[in-house]
């Protein structure tokens, strides 16, 4: 696969559709280093936005598997949601990733903004995590117990306990916040 699309390259390093399959093709081998560089090329060179914000998501999530790219990631997502701010999975990259950075207070105040604006439903070439709009309730619930708002946070749980659109991981991660 990889030799067919560095042919492909060869011949037109300038296609942005053939950079990013190049970049997906090097990311699935786990070589996120130069699946950022094909993924950044997709960027610079497409007029595609939806292929740009894709491989700008694709890029944040090869940061993110690399550990320690906090600063980086934060600013790929934040480029990604000015291409499409209606688009939800950048906005979820982007309050998972503050609360896994403790960013309480950020994460808290960008999980509602984006309930409230992340509208479209997601149409990717490729599986960006995001599991659907009732993840921002669930980060909202996560952050607000670290900013002092306990039972804010506690009923959200509840409610979101009776979701049925969860996903096992987060019926897990639910309930173990429960208790």
């Amino acid at each position: 696969m990889i030799n067919k699309l560095l042919k492909e390259y060869i011949n037109d390093s300038r296609n942005p559709k053939v950079c990013f399959d190049l970049g997906w093709a090097y990311e699935q081998q786990g070589q996120t280093a130069s699946a950022c560089g094909f993924y950044l090329r997709a960027t610079e060179f497409g007029s595609d936005i939806k292929l740009q914000y894709e491989a700008l998501l694709r890029m944040a999530l090869c940061f993110e598997k690399q550990g320690n790219r906090w600063f980086m990631i934060k600013g790929i997502l934040l480029r990604a949601i000015s291409l499409l701010p209606n688009r939800p999975e950048a906005h979820f990259l982007l309050c998972r990733a503050y609360e896994r950075n403790k960013d309480w207070q950020e994460g808290y105040t960008h999980s509602i903004l984006a309930e409230s604006i992340a509208t479209s439903e997601p149409e990717s070439i490729t599986d960006l995590e995001y599991p659907g709009k009732w993840v921002f309730t669930f980060e909202k619930a996560v952050v607000a117990w670290w900013i002092g708002l306990q039972n804010e946070s506690i009923y959200l749980f509840k409610v979101l306990k009776n979701n049925n659109q969860l996903t096992k991981i987060y019926k897990n991660a639910v309930e173990n916040n429960l208790k």
